[in-house]
């Protein structure tokens, strides 16, 4: 449990680090730099935790990791202009598309209680994405929806993915695919003057997320899905106050809607292997 709470704790940490960071340096930059951050966690994990990569079966694998590295695109330029308070509950949402892909390609069963999740969680974006104050911000709404649905589809393909390639392993391997994508779009658009304290504090981000993955495989490893799942899914929670605090001024709605949204996230207990 403590395991999930910290998960939780650092990947909204995470976010807030990275809305910080986006004042100094373009989205451009702040992709690799999210990458340095990462492969100074992911590498010496998998040294130490990881398995061999499998011989073959990388077509799923590559388009799930595909899939999320070209949200983090989306996602960086959601969050350069608009309220990481609002940014992380909606892209939080990735979990209808879980549910949902699961029902439909997997053959699961859904509960009540995950069909009122998804409800909840729907009325929550809705409420998040309306408001006059979502005018100072405008040009974030469409990115930050596209990088959600991304997030769905790497959320509905992970379970598959695993069967490949074992968790750990996984993260590594989705840095091999995130290099070229993300180097090639920072080429296309790279920053004129490099800010070193921007991108240091990209790559903090990056290496506190990542250390909260690692966190929450071994909260899997020692716990119950339907515990850990809730706890884990508090992180939009944390993101949320933190931009407050940040002076970032959510309306009543907005309000309202990350209600709904945590309230959903609360009822899935667990979507992964």
């Amino acid at each position: 449990m403590q395991f999930a709470l910290l998960a939780a704790l650092l990947w909204g940490c995470g976010a807030v680090i990275g809305k910080y960071s986006l004042k100094r340096i373009s989205p451009s930059v702040m992709l690799p730099a999210y990458l340095t951050g990462i492969v100074l966690v992911y590498l010496p994990a998998w040294l130490l935790f990881g398995k061999p990569f499998p011989p073959s079966g990388y077509l799923i694998p590559t388009l799930s990791e595909g899939s999320a590295a070209l949200a983090f695109i989306f996602y960086y330029h959601a969050l350069e202009k608009g309220p990481v308070s609002l940014i992380l509950p909606i892209t939080s949402a990735y979990l209808v598309m879980v549910l949902l892909w699961g029902r439909f390609f997997y053959g699961d069963i859904l509960s009540f209680q995950e069909w009122l999740a998804i409800g909840f969680m729907l009325s929550g974006v809705f409420l998040l994405s309306t408001g006059k104050d979502n005018r100072k911000g405008e040009g974030w709404l469409l990115p930050v929806l596209i990088s959600t649905f991304l997030w769905g589809i790497w959320g509905g393909l992970s379970k598959l993915s695993l069967t490949f390639i074992p968790p750990i392993t996984l993260n590594l391997y989705f840095v091999f695919i995130a290099l070229p994508l993300w180097l090639g779009y920072f080429l296309l658009h790279r920053q004129r003057k490099m800010d070193k304290k921007g991108y240091g504090w990209g790559a903090f981000s990056g290496a506190m997320s990542s250390v909260g993955s690692i966190f929450f495989y071994f909260a899997l490893t020692r716990g119950k899905t339907s515990l850990i799942f809730p706890v884990s899914n508090t992180y939009p929670a944390f993101a949320f106050f933190l931009g407050i605090l940040m002076k970032e001024r959510p309306g009543v709605m907005h309000i309202i809607g990350f209600v709904l949204t945590m309230a959903g996230l609360m009822l899935v207990k667990g979507t992964f292997p």
